[in-house]
């Protein structure tokens, strides 16, 4: 049997990274470490999501990044502080197959399920 391990890593556009790093500390409360000029790591309970920061030319647009990149989910106290915390960003959930949980798509367009520690 194998599991995932702690560590996430995406590629950020440029003109994203600030919009990112406000919501990723924020939002969810992520310890944010630059080791090098172009890459971030976000630090949150038991994972680490790295950011590769590359030219607007370089990364997928949002749509595509949405439909073709990878999702991840992060896990909140309330989910209902996190999604207002969110739409205070401009940050509102997409449609989605599962109605159970809350979908977002991040600045540089990477999606995200919210879903609470509980279950």
């Amino acid at each position: 049997m194998a599991s995932l391990g702690p560590n996430v890593k995406l590629h950020l556009p440029e003109r994203e990274r600030a919009s990112f790093n406000r919501v990723m500390t924020e939002v969810f409360g992520a310890t944010v470490l630059t080791p090098s000029e172009n890459t971030d790591i976000y630090v949150l309970e038991g994972t680490r999501v790295g950011v590769e920061v590359v030219s607007d030319a370089a990364a997928l647009d949002p749509r595509d990044a949405r439909t073709k990149g990878t999702w991840f989910e992060i896990l909140v106290d309330d989910t209902a502080a996190t999604r207002a915390a969110l739409a205070t960003r401009g940050l509102t959930p997409f449609p989605y197959a599962d109605k159970i949980h809350d979908y977002f798509q991040l600045p540089g367009g990477q999606a995200l399920r919210i879903a609470g520690r509980s279950g």
